[in-house]
């Protein structure tokens, strides 16, 4: 049985006043929540059904799509009619700029941005990277604007050098991420060598075990209570004892060493600020 609404709630939402609304909640919902957001497709298709507005608008997935791409072409339409209408009465302003590529799916966008304001000037997919490719993105994007870069900031791949140093004429800056790697990479070398090292003792303490074990099964084997066991036996015996506690030992050296990786890796993983050099 379908779930019945109430009356009023059918004649507001069948009304101007409710059609407007909906529409201003459509569209905010995809604004914030999958433009914005991380929210995909399948889950506004969820939420519109939860909260039952798909009795008044289309929210199957592929109308949801639809939507979807009609408000990218409108949002790249208003980007472009603001920026010209902006860049008309702009002051002229010396900038920074944030340059890197970015891969989704099997596409390549190189990306140009004002790291200050955090503007975006640019997101192009682009076959290759090079410095030639660089400069036709970084002109496009800045065409019409009264700005000038002064100082460029990015990995240390040759297009972005060639881009800063041959093209453009300005500084170049290498984005923290980097800097860090180069030097936390000896460090994490030598705590890799040293875990792959206390790694092989343990394994090696393990197999001696397991060997220890057997023998002390057999010695076992040849007495009917543990007291009346040979001395040999009762060495055995304690070496199990000791492998036991060095192996407690080693684990503690294992850990602290992939404790210590970890940490170093997921600052390089967050360190993604620039490193602004001084004009």
């Amino acid at each position: 049985m379908l779930p019945v609404i109430d009356p009023n709630v059918v004649d507001f939402f069948e009304s101007s006043s409710g059609q407007a609304w909906l529409h201003n909640m459509m569209l905010a919902t995809f604004t914030i929540f999958h433009k914005n957001g991380n929210s995909g497709i399948p889950d506004l298709h969820e939420y519109f059904e939860m909260i039952e507005i798909n009795k008044f608008v289309g929210t199957s997935i592929s109308a949801l799509q639809k939507t979807s791409k009609i408000l990218d072409k409108q949002i790249v339409t208003y980007g472009k009619g603001e920026s010209e209408r902006l860049a008309q009465n702009m002051p002229h302003k010396n900038i920074p700029g944030a340059l890197d590529e970015n891969f989704i799916m099997d596409e390549m966008t190189l990306i140009l941005m004002d790291p200050v304001s955090g503007f975006i000037l640019a997101e192009q997919i682009e076959e290759k990277r090079d410095a030639e490719t660089w400069h036709k993105v970084t002109q496009t994007a800045l065409k019409g604007l009264n700005v000038t870069i002064q100082q460029l900031v990015g990995d240390e791949a040759s297009g972005l050098t060639k881009l800063t140093t041959d093209s453009l004429k300005v500084i170049k800056g290498s984005d923290l991420f980097h800097v860090q790697q180069d030097i936390t990479k000896g460090l994490t070398s030598h705590l890799a060598r040293t875990l792959q090292q206390v790694k092989k003792k343990q394994e090696d303490l393990q197999k001696e075990k397991l060997e220890m074990m057997t023998k002390f099964g057999d010695h076992l084997k040849q007495v009917s209570e543990v007291q009346e066991l040979s001395k040999r036996g009762i060495n055995v015996g304690k070496r199990i004892i000791e492998i036991e506690k060095e192996e407690i030992a080693n684990q503690k050296k294992i850990e602290w060493p992939r404790t210590d990786i970890r940490q170093l890796r997921k600052q390089e993983g967050t360190s993604r600020m620039p490193i602004m050099p001084s004009v």
